[in-house]
């Protein structure tokens, strides 16, 4: 039963265990329980969803429905409650878990061809009995019926929103692409609706899985044969020499051939440029401030040809754990974890200023919505304005332990140019004998859509099939010699 806001209430004795709940319900009862959160609250669906698998005993292709669901119904949220909406007429009063079996018994019928209706009919009924809420069987099962027989809207092109959407352009783009209002509305003024509208479109296509090459223990060539000797297709990526991309493929990354033997890791190919923008070298001292989980450390390690000082700092400890066992994995011995605090303190008491620093600054994420379409329903306006003044002191501080000539990589997978251009720029002003190297003379041969008119690297959702991504160069009074132009990250 639900409580205020419709909370799930869980009493002991009035439901069965998770345990024996197959991958529908569960789908919803996890759904139920994420949604009723506040969206600052609501923790990454991924690691809930990890979660509340590990309480199930379901079979592999049970829990690959079980995924399926959830992320398929965040994804498409709004686009869902519109064709619901349009059978039920009293939705808001509706409790939350009665919601989340309508939307996730519609997202099979619509989005799931191999899903026969009346098993996602029947499936749903059975689920809000077990939930406590018999009463709304008989309206779940005419409603879903409805569903199936109508006709169903879904946006296939660019050219759908332009011909539908010509009144209230904005709900309209909001509701078919399932965005939360204010991030359409942000888009279109910023990039413009023809824009605004690609990556809205882009946001709900399967990302392909980018992978970063190992560089000290393979090749690309020699990786790409490894994958096709096990029949899986992959292609060389569009800027860094390291990277690999492999479409439509639904396992897990463990399982494929290499992974335990550290010969890649997973990483987009935005993600890989900020790093090579970094220019790191072999024997330079190396700040990566907001290491994370280690993705673009283990870049930049390889870079360094595993010699140097490269000190990894986050203020998780969880994440700390997971990049020593990715180090660990990828042969990464010059990577030095420490949290955040930790790292402030030894790096204040040695009074050591680096040649490189990499502020991967946490951000609203919005440019990797494909990859987390959560994000679309954890975020706020609020949300970017507290996160704007943590990047503002992230590199404000960064920029106090650079020493001269050095090189700053600041960067975001955002968006929001609050978080990115304008952050940067409002820096500048305010801080003399720092400078902007242009990307795209540390990265020759660059593409010039990838890069502003004022240096910065930036992409968009599926500019080659990458992230949307921003990255600015900083360098302490501008460097002489310090950059090689000469092609060298082949």
């Amino acid at each position: 039963m639900t409580g205020k806001k419709g909370r799930v209430i869980r009493r002991p004795g009035n439901s069965k265990s998770a345990r024996s709940h197959g991958p529908r319900l569960s789908a919803a009862k996890l759904l139920a329980e994420w949604f009723s959160e506040e969206p600052i609250k609501r923790p990454p669906l991924d690691e809930e969803a990890d979660r509340y698998l590990c309480k199930l005993q379901l079979s592999h292709s049970d829990a690959a429905l079980f995924w399926e669901i959830i992320f398929g119904t965040v994804r498409w949220r709004r686009l869902l409650e519109w064709h619901v909406k349009k059978h039920v007429s009293k939705w808001s009063r509706l409790p939350l878990p009665v919601k989340m079996v309508f939307l996730t018994g519609c997202y099979q019928i619509i989005f799931l061809s191999r899903i026969p209706m009346f098993a996602a009919v029947n499936e749903a009924v059975n689920a809000v009995r077990t939930l406590g809420c018999s009463w709304a069987g008989g309206l779940v099962n005419a409603v879903l019926r409805k569903v199936s027989t109508s006709s169903h809207v879904i946006p296939g092109d660019d050219a759908f929103f332009e011909k539908r959407c010509a009144k209230n352009f904005l709900n309209c783009l909001s509701v078919f692409s399932s965005h939360a209002h204010w991030m359409a509305k942000r888009w279109v003024h910023q990039w413009g609706r023809k824009t605004a509208i690609s990556i809205c479109m882009e946001n709900n296509l399967r990302p392909p899985l980018s992978l970063r090459v190992n560089r000290l223990k393979t090749t690309r060539a020699e990786l790409l044969s490894l994958f096709e000797e096990h029949a899986i297709k992959a292609e060389k990526g569009y800027v860094s020499p390291d990277s690999l991309l492999i479409k439509d493929y639904r396992g897990r990354v463990e399982k494929l051939p290499g992974f335990s033997e550290g010969l890649f890791q997973v990483q987009d190919e935005s993600s890989q440029i900020a790093s090579m923008l970094l220019n790191p070298r072999p024997g330079l001292r190396v700040l990566d401030i907001c290491a994370g989980v280690g993705g673009k450390s283990s870049h930049i390690a390889a870079l360094m040809e595993n010699t140097g000082l490269l000190i990894c700092s986050d203020t998780s400890m969880k994440r700390l754990e997971r990049l020593r066992e990715n180090a660990s994995r990828l042969g990464m011995t010059l990577m030095e974890p420490l949290p955040l605090a930790q790292a402030r303190q030894m790096i204040r008491s040695s009074h050591i200023q680096f040649d490189r620093i990499l502020v991967d600054a946490p951000c609203s994420g919005t440019g990797v919505i494909r990859r987390h379409p959560d994000i679309k329903w954890t975020r706020t306006p609020g949300t970017l304005e507290g996160l704007v003044k943590i990047q503002q002191n992230l590199l404000q501080e960064a920029s106090g332990l650079l020493g001269p000539q050095g090189i700053l990589v600041y960067s975001v997978c955002s968006l929001e140019k609050e978080e990115g251009e304008t952050l940067v720029e409002n820096f500048l002003r305010t801080n003399e004998g720092f400078h902007v190297l242009r990307a795209d003379t540390i990265i020759p041969g660059l593409p010039g859509d990838m890069v502003t008119r004022e240096g910065f690297f930036r992409t968009l959702p599926g500019i080659c099939g990458m992230d949307g991504f921003f990255s600015a160069v900083i360098t302490r009074n501008k460097p002489v010699n310090d950059i090689d132009p000469s092609g060298s990250w082949e």
